[in-house]
């Protein structure tokens, strides 16, 4: 039966760690950023998910959003996302998405990386022949 409360996109990932388990512990910015970062290329449009995620990233604020889960915990899940995702861009988007909710004093540095990354993912899904559908 399909499930459409959690979907696949959002718990398939080859890490065995669901896209929740990270984004319930970030602010509401961060965490819609990285799920959209997530989900690109695997529900709908690549490129529709990932104008989404720099709509979030263009409104994220500097703050320390990670709450409820300890940092340890957090960077274990992460290294095993990291570790597992085979499109090298998107684990660059990811982390850098990541790397925003935990320092302040790299913020402006790791959101310039995160949506540099995001345009040139945008501009490869553009290039395919479906347009990144």
């Amino acid at each position: 039966m399909k499930d459409n409360i959690n979907p696949s996109h959002y718990k398939s990932h080859p890490s065995g760690v669901e896209c929740i388990e990270i984004t319930e512990h970030m602010d509401f910015c961060f965490g819609n950023a990285f799920k959209y970062a997530w989900r690109a290329g695997q529900k709908g449009s690549a490129v529709e998910d990932l104008r989404k995620a720099v709509w979030y990233l263009e409104r994220a604020k500097p703050t320390r959003s990670i709450r409820g889960i300890s940092k340890v915990t957090l960077r274990a899940k992460m290294f095993m996302v990291s570790r597992f995702e085979t499109d090298l861009l998107k684990r660059e988007l990811l982390t850098a998405i990541w790397r925003m909710t935990l320092t302040r004093g790299d913020f402006l540095l790791n959101k310039t990386v995160a949506l540099g990354i995001a345009d040139k993912m945008i501009e490869n899904a553009l290039s395919k022949p479906e347009g990144g559908a």
